[in-house]
């Protein structure tokens, strides 16, 4: 079925052949339901059929409101469970509560959402609303009630649990997801509202389908459903005369909604369900667009869920290593004509920094990460070769550390500088992504001189033009040969103190260098007159053949630079170096 005939399909569908008289009694099965359209008949439907239903939502004076009032039409009374989807915390909160009082959950519906709301509203942790709201917020409380939900399977007599979450037929309308758009910055804001809603709706189908796949063998059914185009408070953002419109000719009254939902929750052909998609009114759709099927993209998203939800390590301010590191950079006199350099980097026990061909080793935890982030704020500028950036895709930011209270300014972020003598540097890098995204600054590219040879300066300036235009800015650096010891500092052609000089004159004060293995030799080259503090991150593990190590000629005695403090971070260990003036 084509893409016009589902869309058609789903939202002028036949009449039901499921009625709510069909659902069995559901004595001694507890549910739970996000609620803001109570009105809808689905929990009327339930408690009429004996459920135990708990009912989440923000607000407690209008949740008891509508318990108050379903108790009057059912004789049945409902329970309150305070839940935001937009604020993991109080995700965290409504499952610890629900959790403190049932030890089995047997039908979840997954079924709050929002729709094209100002496009300026984000989460409580600053993602997009739609999509923190309508997928993550979900992600989060099904993934901590998978206890009460497995038990509730255990217990079931079809040994099944359910999960149904609510889509939509404008999942239709999203050829995929653009994880840029997640959070807030400039790619979400050119998206725009209605593409977000459509993605957020997809993001539904992926990680229902994602559920259905990891879960079904332990008794979860996970289903997805489109409820209808219903007469709701869903379309509050929407104009007035678009409403209008819709009201007159696309909407269905909302009870017609729980139909479909009920249908997957509570029948018994509903546990045959699991990774189906259902359409108005209870039957079972096809999807036109292959993309919701696509299990690659489905394990990309639930990796991104689960890396937004784990549990972190907190550092909520730079630990005293550091303050006790950088302290002189303020107060050496007279001032340096160059940046103030901090090197610093990670290694295993046996002296390895990289994987072999120079590729990417994971070697510190996740303290020293922090710390690592933590000292990114405290240098103007951090400092990576072009082997780093092409390998690792580096976005050398903060995005590790807690977010700052609201009355506090925001973190502050290093300008990149990016050591790039042929400008290989790729125009669709993270580093230019996150500028062009209002999320990172201005990369910085340090460059040789024009090559020779008219073909070579065709090639070189018209890489220099494709890097200009993604967002970066080239500054030719001048080699200058290292007195006594001329080409030993070389990196790419470029020495390390004609850099410096070019970073002074832009302004920057202090630098961190992270990296990597040729941009580490060429400094520590250089230690002595040329490096103010050193910080190595040291790894409990041996990485043997497999790793690459760094190399250095020192150029003069080493006592310049003496070991200052050293401190556990984690299963790491972290010794600093300073220069003494």
């Amino acid at each position: 079925m084509g893409l016009v005939q589902s869309a058609v399909s789903e939202a002028f569908p036949p009449k039901s052949t499921f009625k709510v008289e069909d659902i069995p009694d559901l004595t001694g099965k507890v549910l739970e339901r996000k609620q803001r359209r109570w009105r809808d008949g689905l929990i009327q439907a339930l408690l009429n059929h004996n459920a135990k239903v708990y009912l989440a939502a923000r607000s407690k004076e209008k949740a008891e409101e509508a318990i108050a009032e379903l108790k009057k039409e059912t004789g049945k009374e409902g329970i309150w469970l305070q839940l935001d989807l937009a604020d993991l915390n109080s995700v965290k909160a409504a499952a610890q509560e629900f959790a403190s009082q049932e030890k089995e959950l047997h039908v979840l519906f997954n079924n709050a959402g929002v729709m094209v709301p100002p496009i300026d509203m984000v989460t409580a942790q600053g993602y997009d609303l739609q999509f923190g709201t309508n997928v993550l917020g979900h992600f989060y409380f099904t993934k901590l009630l998978l206890p009460q939900l497995l038990a509730g399977a255990k217990s079931s007599p079809d040994g099944k649990a359910r999960v149904v979450n609510t889509s939509s037929s404008a999942s239709l309308y999203a050829l995929g997801l653009d994880f840029n758009t997640f959070k807030d910055g400039k790619a979400r804001k050119k998206k725009g509202t209605s593409l977000l809603y459509a993605q957020s709706k997809l993001g539904n189908i992926l990680y229902s389908n994602t559920l259905a796949r990891k879960y079904g063998d332990q008794g979860i059914v996970s289903t997805s459903v489109n409820p209808g185009n219903l007469k709701t408070d869903l379309a509050r953002h929407l104009p007035k005369f678009v409403s209008a419109v819709m009201n007159a000719v696309l909407l269905y009254p909302a009870p017609y909604g729980a139909l479909t939902q009920l249908y997957a929750g509570t029948m018994p052909q509903g546990a045959e369900l699991n990774g189906k998609y259902l359409i108005p009114w209870a039957r079972i759709g096809t999807r036109p667009n292959s993309v919701s099927n696509d299990e690659k993209l489905q394990e990309e998203l639930w990796k991104w869920l689960e890396e937004q939800v784990a549990v972190k390590f907190v550092m909520n301010q730079p630990p005293s290593l550091l303050s006790n590191a950088l302290s002189t950079y303020t107060t050496v006199d007279p001032p340096l004509d160059r940046p103030h350099v901090t090197l610093t980097f990670a290694q295993s026990l046996d002296a390895k920094i990289a994987g072999a061909e120079g590729r990417q080793l994971i070697l510190s935890g996740k303290e020293s990460m922090i710390m690592t982030h933590w000292m990114r704020t405290m240098h103007d500028a951090i400092l990576v070769g072009i082997g780093t950036a092409l390998n690792d895709d580096p976005q050398l930011n903060v995005r590790h550390l807690p977010p700052p209270d609201a009355t506090a300014p925001r973190h502050h972020l290093p300008r990149p500088i990016i050591v790039d003598s042929q400008l290989r540097l790729n125009p669709n890098c993270k580093l230019l992504n996150n500028f062009n995204d209002g999320t990172g600054r201005r990369p910085y590219i340090v460059t040789a001189p024009l090559p020779p040879g008219a073909i070579e300066q065709h090639s070189f300036l018209q890489r220099k033009k494709v890097l200009e235009q993604a967002g970066a800015r080239v500054f030719h650096v001048h080699p200058s040969p290292i007195s006594g010891n001329p080409g030993v500092a070389h990196s790419h052609r470029l020495t390390v103190p004609s850099i410096l000089k070019v970073l002074r004159d832009l302004g920057i004060t202090s630098l961190m260098v992270e990296g990597g293995a040729k941009i580490i030799s060429s400094f520590l080259a250089e230690s002595e007159s040329l490096v103010d503090t050193l910080i190595v991150t040291i790894a409990p593990t041996f990485i043997g053949d497999a790793g690459v190590g760094y190399s250095y000629t020192q150029t003069s005695d080493a006592g310049s630079l003496q070991m200052t403090e050293t401190q556990s971070m984690g299963k790491d260990v972290v010794v600093v170096m300073k220069k003494v003036y």
